[in-house]
């Protein structure tokens, strides 16, 4: 007997003439058809035309660091399972720029914080979207802080020659 889920197999547990179990690899999120290969038999049938499916569900389990200035630009880990290549990290509904992603990790780039708030703290969710638009996501996973926020007050000269050389000097808080 041979299952298969999506063309991964699913290692079989117990099996009867009625029933069998199975467990389940690790795997990115999607939908999937399920095929079974009964040995001497062939594959099996479904009873209609519809198709069985399992749904591999994404998921989010942690975000590290969990805070950044609000200007963004810090590297994250997001933990969970069922991540691949286009799955989408958000943070206060804005795209963490995806540097790296494997099945149970990304590393983004946090975007800045451009809403206009007088709060000193703000509390993001934090989502993961993936294929389908399976969605897994954590209300105040993420904050934002203005004592971790750098700012650039002024730039002297403001002008100078493209030929580089030039000498600047920045002024603000937070460096």
């Amino acid at each position: 007997m041979l299952v298969t889920i999506g063309n991964s197999s699913c290692s079989i547990v117990t099996s009867s003439d009625t029933r069998l179990t199975c467990a389940l690899g690790n795997r990115r999120a999607g939908i999937y058809e399920i095929t079974l290969h009964a040995k001497g038999k062939g594959l099996a049938a479904y009873p209609t035309d519809k198709l069985v499916t399992f749904v591999y569900e994404i998921s989010l389990d942690s975000i590290s660091p969990n805070e950044c200035g609000l200007g963004g630009g810090r590297v994250v880990s997001v933990k969970g399972h069922g991540f691949d290549s286009t799955t989408v990290v958000k943070i206060c509904d804005n795209i963490c720029r995806t540097i790296n992603s494997s099945l149970n990790e990304i590393y983004c780039e946090v975007p800045a914080y451009t809403a206009s708030t007088g709060n000193l703290d703000i509390p993001c969710s934090v989502s993961v979207v993936g294929e389908y638009e399976l969605t897994s996501s954590k209300p105040s996973l993420f904050k934002y802080r203005e004592s971790l926020t750098s700012r650039i007050m002024s730039v002297s000269p403001s002008r100078g020659r493209t030929g580089g050389g030039v000498q600047l000097t920045i002024k603000g808080n937070g460096k």
